[in-house]
């Protein structure tokens, strides 16, 4: 899925794609927005929406103005399925780099779909690794795309992306990180014994997938993992997290060997990077020995407890992470497209948001 390489010696990535980058005038749509109206391309909404449906997460970078681009797309029915749009009329490159920073995510795992090879090139020199095609090129990736992943109906990877969005948007209004972390109201509910069986399948997961806070990097079989979790001589646990902004779920796996003390699996998602969720939960533990394996994003230390996490009996939000919180206050927006902006500042601070916008149109 990537652009012809400049060199003999640069290879296509074979990286799966978990994050599709959309530019908009004569990609998504066609058509220049700024200069009048667009029309909409049927194949590339159907394809963000099937995809969407398995765990690919849809993003924006484009020259626009963005309250413009963003009526557009509600007025497509689609502004939903997209998490950090980033429109305005600034370089590709930098954007790109800093956007797929904010959702922890790779380049070789990004896929970049713009009609201009300059910014194509652009955005491969500033994201090595990133994968970059041109639409003419769709209908061949559109089998390939949707044939990735794993199904999602419920769009639950989307939802835990929004969540990220939400997050990182309050953080912004902080100046004093530690300050927006006590606000975050971080609560770890931790699991252990036969709690952690039911959960076998995603804790296969975890382990064998995630890379950038695996700090044992130990990969197994379901079959071994099942015989390890019913073995008297470890211990096992699942971390939960939930916070102000949404419930992560189960975020990430503990084996320790009993005899020695010793951690055998310590593994997160990188969806809780930033939140002192693993140096918590280390603490929490007692400092068992742990020899860390490769290269991880977070130094972990015998010393530190973060003060700004407590431990929870039960998140009241597991069964359904996307579910309205009973109590929440609700706010309508009605009126002007415009107001939409408002929008996800509202949801970064737990307010419910309903919004029934008009839409100027080239009638």
């Amino acid at each position: 899925m990537s652009e012809k390489p400049p060199t003999k010696n640069e290879k296509p990535s074979s990286e799966p794609v978990k994050v599709v980058i959309w530019d908009l005038d004569d990609t998504f749509w066609q058509g220049t927005l700024s200069e009048g109206a667009v029309a909409a391309v049927a194949a590339n909404l159907a394809l963000v929406r099937d995809t969407a449906a398995r765990g690919i997460v849809h993003t924006i970078v484009s020259k626009n103005d963005f309250a413009a681009a963003e009526a557009q797309l509600t007025a497509l029915g689609i502004r939903e399925l997209f998490v950090f749009p980033q429109i305005s009329w600034q370089p590709k490159g930098p954007i790109i780099r800093e956007l797929l920073e904010k959702m922890q995510l790779r380049a070789p795992n990004a896929l970049f779909l713009d009609d201009n090879p300059i910014n194509r090139a652009e955005a491969r020199f500033y994201n090595p690794g990133l994968q970059v095609a041109d639409p003419a090129e769709l209908p061949a990736l559109a089998p390939l795309l949707r044939a990735s992943g794993k199904p999602d109906p419920q769009l639950g990877r989307l939802e835990q992306y929004k969540l990220l969005e939400r997050q990182q948007q309050a953080r912004s209004t902080y100046q004093d990180n530690r300050a927006f972390l006590r606000d975050a109201q971080v609560r770890i509910e931790f699991r252990e014994g036969a709690a952690v069986v039911p959960d076998l399948d995603r804790i296969e997961e975890l382990i064998n997938r995630s890379n950038q806070l695996n700090f044992t990097k130990q990969r197994v079989t379901k079959a071994g993992l099942a015989a390890a979790l019913a073995d008297d001589t470890q211990r096992w646990g699942t971390v939960r997290v939930h916070d102000r902004f949404g419930n992560y779920g189960l975020v990430g796996v503990y084996g320790i060997s009993r005899p020695e003390n010793r951690l055998v699996q310590l593994v997160f998602s990188c969806r809780i990077l930033h939140l002192g969720v693993e140096q918590f939960t280390y603490a929490w533990l007692g400092f068992p020995a742990l020899e860390v394996q490769g290269e991880v994003a977070t130094a972990l230390n015998a010393t530190d407890q973060p003060d700004w996490i407590a431990v929870a009996a039960a998140d009241p939000t597991t069964a359904d992470p996307a579910a309205p919180v009973a109590g929440r206050l609700r706010v309508l927006l009605k009126g002007g497209c415009d107001l939409g902006q408002l929008t996800p500042f509202l949801q970064a601070f737990q307010l419910e948001v309903a919004e029934e916008f008009n839409f100027v149109n080239e009638n």
